[in-house]
């Protein structure tokens, strides 16, 4: 279904009444990204090319957002198959749609982004 142009799945009536409340006002987006060890655990995540980047991603990824390139490793974060970051999609949406960036957070590698943890 679309209403003024969104296409709606699931629940209509929360849809509609979601859009009518956001109508007309400002957006802000909350970057929250951090690092725990239970990603270090063999088979649990696909984040980071290698173990040893596994640590540097989330900040990557922070830096990535704010700045458009990585700061902490040479490139953007990847997974072991290649798989770009989804920072990639967040940074063009927050672009295209004109939403601050502030960043906060625990990590492991301190990010150089618009707020140090």
């Amino acid at each position: 279904m679309l209403f003024d142009g969104i296409s709606i799945a699931g629940n209509e009536v929360k849809a509609k009444s979601f859009i009518e409340r956001v109508r007309g006002k400002r957006f802000r987006f909350v970057c929250v990204i951090s690092y725990t060890k239970t990603c270090e655990i063999p088979g649990l995540t696909v984040a980071g090319v290698n173990s040893e980047l596994l640590q540097h991603t989330p900040a990557a990824d922070a830096e990535f957002l704010y700045h458009g390139e990585c700061k902490c490793i040479n490139s953007i974060p990847a997974t072991p198959d290649g798989k770009p970051t989804p920072a990639l999609l967040t940074r063009a949406a927050l672009k295209t749609a004109e939403i601050p960036l502030p960043i906060r957070s625990g990590f492991a590698t301190l990010a150089d982004t618009i707020a140090r943890p």
